[in-house]
């Protein structure tokens, strides 16, 4: 966009947000407060944890998970075989 006044306010702010909010990290939305919360879906095996029984006993479980999930994002507990379904949506309280 040459700025020499040919192309109005308008529609130099609008590319100037469409620019920041395609290269602007998720970190950087949520700090200034623009974030969208993201939705994961995360898998369970029962064979190894028992997280029926962990959310019949706790309203508030500890998950250890290494990617980008960030606080107030959802995540979607996918319960595998022989369930095989999401069974849980939780909210991400800290990370």
């Amino acid at each position: 966009v040459l700025l020499d006044g040919s192309v109005d306010k308008e529609t130099i702010i609008f590319l100037l947000n469409s620019s920041f909010d395609l290269t602007a990290s998720r970190q950087t939305h949520q700090q200034l407060g623009l974030a969208r919360h993201a939705e994961w879906v995360v898998p369970a095996n029962p064979k190894y944890y028992d997280i029926e029984a962990e959310f019949n006993e706790n309203d508030i479980i500890h998950w250890k998970q290494s990617n980008n999930i960030l606080v107030d994002d959802i995540v979607y507990i996918y319960v595998t075989a022989p369930c095989s379904a999401i069974r849980y949506k939780c909210r991400v309280l800290e990370v």
